[in-house]
Parts: C-alpha cells; structure tokens; sequence
C-alpha cells in the first residue's frame, strides 16, 4: 500500500555535476507524499548545474502542441501537487548566479496544498543581508501566482552598483528598504 510506504536516506553525502550536497531526506505516504528534506554545500554555482544538466538530458523534447496556458502548470501536475506536502531546509555557504555571488544562503521552504512559503528565506549580496520570508508561489492554481516579500538592510551601494557598471565610484551610501 503507497499510503504506508516511506523511503528515507539518512547522512547523504553526494556530488551533484560537480556541487557536493550533504543533507538528509525523507518521503512518506507515496501516494499523497510528505516529505522532509535537509540539504547544505558549501558552494552551489547555478549556470553550471545548468549546463551540466543539459548536456546530459540533451536538447529539449519536441512538443507538438503549444499550451494555451504558459503562465500556470499542466492541469494533470496541478492536481499531483495539490497532494504533495512537506518541509525542506537548505543552507549553503555560496550561490553563484550569473555575476551575483549569494552568501550564507539559508532557507526553510514548506509546502501544502500547492502552495510554497518561504518560513525562511535569507541572503548576502553586495555586504547587505536580504531577507525574502513571508514570500508565497501558488502552483495549483491555473495561473501561477507569487506575493513576493523582500527586506534588505545595509546594502552598499558602491558595491551593487559598481558590479553592474563600467564606470565605479558614483555611487556611495548604505541602503535599507522594504519591497
């Protein structure tokens, strides 16, 4: 019976195309799953988890029939999600992101009924520390919907400036906002 079956890997230590992972990770009742996951790595580099996931599963699959709706999920993996529920924990000392370089990345992220919320959600970038908690993403919904919600306090903004800019030094200051 799926309702009763479980499947847990306890102390995982592994490498994902080249990010090691550590964590544990644990599913229950596989036909409406619960799941609980903890994972942390010292440095996960996003464009290259990319490319190295592409170049193993190939050029994506042809699809015939364009979907009408291109902002929400299939109605089939809508309902799937409406029956998943769970808990998952990553921490992580660097995230690369194209030329963002995210430090101490932590994140508590639940999900129930299609709905993903970030218990927690924070962040270092450019010496200001971002938090995202409270932010919501609705998957089982037809249309995707999201209620961001972003605090950064003590940006510099020489630093996130002059990342982005040719020309440094324009720009002095420290930054706390609310979005």
């Amino acid at each position: 019976d799926l309702r009763t079956m479980s499947i847990a890997a306890e102390d995982v230590e592994a490498n994902v195309f080249g990010t090691a992972v550590r964590g544990r990770a644990k599913v229950d009742n596989l036909e409406e799953p619960v799941f609980d996951i903890q994972a942390e790595s010292e440095k996960i580099d996003v464009d290259l988890l990319q490319r190295e996931i592409a170049a193993v599963s190939g050029p994506p699959a042809r699809v015939e029939k364009q979907e009408e709706n291109t902002k929400g999920l299939a109605p089939g993996t809508r309902k799937a999600l409406r029956k998943v529920r769970g808990r998952a924990q990553l921490d992580v000392d660097q995230v690369k992101v194209g030329k963002y370089d995210l430090r101490n990345v932590s994140a508590v992220l639940t999900m129930v009924n299609s709905k993903v919320e970030a218990e927690k959600l924070e962040w270092t970038l450019y010496g200001g520390r971002w938090v995202g908690t409270g932010s919501q993403v609705r998957m089982g919904e037809e249309w995707i919907k999201d209620h961001i919600v972003l605090k950064v306090r003590g940006l510099n903004l020489a630093r996130a400036v002059d990342a982005h800019s040719e020309e440094g030094g324009r720009v002095s200051g420290m930054l706390d906002a609310d979005f």
